[in-house]
């Protein structure tokens, strides 16, 4: 615990609590969008696992992602009605998923910074010599299931900073919205967990680590979604953007996997 409060005081909140965390926002808010669930639905999952055009991706990279469509909507304006209209511009999900990426590989030490990481794997066993590296296709297999005295020491750790936590809480209420559909691969939360953007990427060379974190937080989308539900408590410590509202209303429209 006392490796984890150094490096959260070492850190500058100011950075992610600005325009990263808007723009992960802006991301979030398009891949879940309706018109986005209507025509990509069955295949949300492939959005974080396959490369899109990487000269557009730059753009949109170095741009940012509303300013990118409104310039977009510009140089289309014969294509449609309103300029101011960016909403109407189509964007290939996959390049908005990799921009979010970008978006989390920005913010520094990660989303779960390393620390908080190797205490959610102190948590829970490592997973057995039969699990593969990345687990894409299959059934869950990885059978740990959080006591509530652990439910409640990962939702103490994932919210030691207010701003990561909304974040974090922004690409899990993606995350779900990918397991809720019928996808065309049946990815698993543990395959999900091994393209989910929420750690820094550091020791990317240690398999084993690897093998255990994506099982873990595999597990944690499996057995209790309610440890990334946004609380009062959490923005407690950061006046400067404490909501007015309900956890759930800051991200309306999601809900836990049903049981």
């Amino acid at each position: 615990m006392a490796r984890i409060i150094y490096e959260m005081s070492a850190m500058d909140k100011v950075v992610l609590l600005d325009s990263l965390e808007r723009e992960l926002n802006v991301c979030v808010d398009y891949l879940i969008s309706e018109t986005t669930r209507t025509t990509d639905l069955a295949y949300a999952s492939h959005w974080l696992r396959e490369s899109p055009d990487r000269a557009e991706l730059r753009r949109i990279n170095a741009m940012g992602l509303e300013a990118y469509r409104a310039l977009l909507a510009q140089e289309n304006a014969h294509a449609y009605q309103a300029l101011d209209d960016t909403a109407s511009v189509p964007l290939d999900p996959r390049l908005i998923a990799a921009h979010m990426k970008h978006v989390c590989q920005q913010i520094p030490n990660g989303l779960v910074i390393d620390s908080v990481r190797d205490a959610l794997l102190q948590l829970s066993p490592p997973p057995g010599s039969s699990l593969p590296p990345l687990v894409l296709l299959t059934h869950q297999i990885y059978a740990w299931q959080p006591t509530e005295q652990q439910i409640a020491t990962v939702r103490q750790l994932l919210c030691l900073d207010a701003a990561r936590y909304r974040c974090l809480v922004r690409v899990m209420q993606l995350a779900n919205h990918i397991l809720q559909v019928q996808q065309t691969d049946q990815i698993t939360p543990a395959g999900l967990a091994v393209l989910l953007p929420v750690t820094s990427g550091t020791e990317v060379t240690d398999v084993a680590m690897l093998k255990h974190w994506h099982a873990c937080f595999g597990a944690l989308m499996t057995h209790c979604w309610h440890v990334f539900e946004p609380s009062a408590h959490v923005y407690a410590e950061d006046h400067s953007s404490a909501p007015h509202t309900s956890g759930w209303q800051l991200v309306a429209g999601w809900r836990p996997k049903a049981k």
